[in-house]
């Protein structure tokens, strides 16, 4: 499981390495001032936030009560 978010493109990326289903993969990119977006399964997702507000992203192996997170914070839009 693997997000990426790239502030010059403001692109999201989610890759599903785990399993048996590629598209389980859960995330949440919260925006300071902005709120919180979910996105569900592999790909990439283009976004679009004004300049210099604080990212954080937290990657979900599932929605499951089993699942697995982590969240890494500090990246800036």
């Amino acid at each position: 499981m693997r997000a990426y978010f790239r502030a010059y493109k403001e692109t999201l990326e989610l890759e599903d390495h785990h399993g048996s289903d590629p598209n389980s993969v859960v995330a949440y990119l919260t925006v300071a001032g902005v709120g919180t977006a979910r996105f569900e399964g592999a790909g990439l997702r283009d976004r679009s936030y004004d300049e210099g507000k604080a990212v954080s992203v937290k990657v979900c192996t599932s929605d499951s009560s089993t699942k697995v997170c982590h969240t890494q914070s500090g990246g800036r839009t």
